[in-house]
């Protein structure tokens, strides 16, 4: 019966101070905020935008060299025009009506 003694002891111990409150000190950690699942994400796209700011700013002060030359992209345009012009449906239809008017005449 000493068990018995025991838990009567201990229940009459809780009794006399009140019980257990929520106030009480538990053995968990306090709260602490953590940060949002898309946080990271947010940083990193924050960093590249950054970056390309200070990229198009050393481009406005002339620090760095433009990647394209005009003249060499205009040179490039007119290439691909002329491919266009020369694959699409109108050209090969005024082929053909060029090669039709030769054949008549």
């Amino acid at each position: 019966d000493v068990m018995n003694m025991k838990i009567v002891e201990s229940m009459a111990e809780t009794l006399r101070k009140g019980g257990v409150t929520m106030n009480t000190d538990v053995s968990h950690r306090p709260y602490a905020p953590g940060i949002s699942s898309n946080a990271i994400n947010r940083k990193k796209n924050m960093a590249k935008i950054e970056s390309q700011n200070k990229l198009l700013a050393h481009r406005l002060r002339n620090e760095v060299k433009p990647v394209i030359a005009a003249k060499k992209h205009a040179n490039d345009y007119a290439k691909a025009a002329s491919y266009r012009a020369n694959i699409s449906v109108a050209a090969k239809r005024a082929v053909r009506a060029a090669k039709e008017e030769k054949r008549k005449a």
